[in-house]
């Protein structure tokens, strides 16, 4: 289903940011995704689509804790970023599955997300 929203960090669009969906179930539904989870990298406006298979191709129906990643370097290059080391804008706050806050539930026949706006 197709699967959009927006994340800002202290009101200003993430931009860069990687928002995982990872099921919620159980945390051996890791072991069902023979691919990555469902994922999308925020745009300069706060906007992001999720793709699954593909590039928003949206997410299954299904209920989800929502994972947040900012690199510190995701402005630079691409050749830049993937010679620095990975470091984390929010400091892991929202990117352990173990102390998730952020929660949402996919549903036919599309879904817009809450607006997220981190601290």
């Amino acid at each position: 289903m197709p699967v959009s929203g927006q994340l800002f960090v202290q009101g200003k669009p993430a931009n860069g940011a990687l928002v995982i969906l990872r099921p919620a179930a159980s945390s051996d539904a890791a072991d069902d995704w023979t691919s990555a989870f469902p994922r999308a990298t925020v745009r300069g406006d706060g906007s992001f689509q999720i793709g699954t298979y593909g590039e928003a191709d949206g997410a299954p129906v299904g209920d989800y804790v929502v994972l947040v990643q900012w690199d510190e370097n995701a402005a630079q290059g691409e050749a830049e970023a993937s010679e620095a080391k990975f470091v984390d804008r929010l400091g892991g706050r929202y990117s352990d599955p173990a102390r998730a806050t952020l929660r949402v539930t996919v549903a036919a026949p599309k879904t817009t997300l809450p607006k997220f706006d981190l601290d």
